[in-house]
């Protein structure tokens, strides 16, 4: 049996009889009741309350579980009522004051946020207009963007203006959670939202998918094609005459064949398309109050674990 601590030992000795055990056990119920996450704190209130009149021990064990499920630790039962009480009102305690619930909202797939939240403490929290929420404790979040090109186009006519010096590259920013601290006694309000699950140990997994019709192909990799640079060179000597732009088009499908479609629709591209489709995930923080509205993959609570991914597939490009 751990040993417990001389506080708790000093607790252990102030229960002498069985009316002050019976009193404890009682004020225990009564804290268990305003724990942050207890289902059907009244029903679980007066289920206890009679198993305090009829069976201590399961009164005890109940109390127990209930503590259990919202994360206590260290709570083995013991012969010894008195000490069982102890290790009750200890790991109450600790709940008690386990402090603010963090906030993480995952950004869109291209890894965007609008706004932050603000610099003090939140105490009032409002999630509206999302998807994949959750509340409680040692929850995790999987979010996975689908996103999905069907049919990328070339177009011949852009490609004969193309300026490889004009031609600039970025990059897709990182999927990392925005973070805020909330503050004790945090108010929670969660409106027009889908997938919200309020609870302990559960486990999301949400893919959104996005479908893109049509894009335009990133020219860069077939301009630089020694075939195609040719190709145009002619287009241009002639004005433009149906035989050289039939040559162009062969010198181009030949390039989009030998070339990864990857780099003729980059993933940041992809990504961007895919959110541009969607409302950006959205932080606004005003004093102790904050509003996230349009997330896709939002977890309040503690000890949870929130991710996600960004899968891309494009079609074989089309030239026009």
């Amino acid at each position: 049996m751990q040993e417990l601590s001389a506080e708790a030992e000093r607790f252990a000795q102030r229960l002498p009889t069985v009316e002050a055990q019976i009193e404890s056990i009682g004020g225990l119920i009564e804290r268990v009741r305003e724990l942050p996450l207890v289902e059907n704190p009244d029903r679980v209130f007066e289920k206890q309350t009679e198993l305090l009149r009829t069976d201590v021990d399961a009164c005890l064990g109940d109390i127990a579980g209930v503590c259990r499920d919202l994360g206590a630790r260290d709570l083995r039962e013991d012969d010894d009522a008195s000490r069982f009480i102890a290790r009750l009102d200890r790991a109450i305690g600790e709940l008690e004051r386990r402090g603010a619930p963090e906030i993480s909202v995952l950004p869109a797939p291209d890894g965007s946020v609008d706004g932050r939240p603000g610099r003090r403490p939140v105490e009032e929290l409002t999630v509206r207009r999302s998807r994949g929420v959750t509340y409680g404790v040692g929850n995790t979040v999987h979010v996975v963007h689908d996103c999905a090109v069907e049919r990328p186009v070339v177009e011949i006519a852009e490609l004969l203006r193309y300026n490889p010096s004009t031609n600039e590259e970025t990059w897709n920013q990182p999927l990392d959670p925005v973070r805020a601290a909330g503050a004790e006694d945090m108010r929670t309000t969660i409106t027009h939202s889908s997938g919200v699950v309020v609870g302990v140990g559960n486990h999301q997994r949400n893919v959104f998918q996005h479908r893109i019709g049509s894009c335009s192909v990133t020219l860069g990799p077939l301009a630089s094609a020694p075939r195609v640079q040719h190709a145009i060179h002619l287009c241009h000597e002639s004005g433009g005459t149906p035989e050289t732009m039939r040559a162009l088009r062969r010198a181009v499908r030949q390039a989009v064949d030998a070339t990864d479609v990857s780099a003729l629709v980059p993933d940041r591209l992809v990504a961007g398309l895919a959110a541009a489709q969607q409302d950006t995930p959205e932080l606004r923080g005003r004093g102790p109050a904050l509003t996230i509205r349009h997330g896709a993959g939002v977890c309040v609570g503690w000890d949870s674990v929130i991710t996600s991914e960004t899968r891309t597939r494009v079609g074989k490009p089309r030239v026009k």
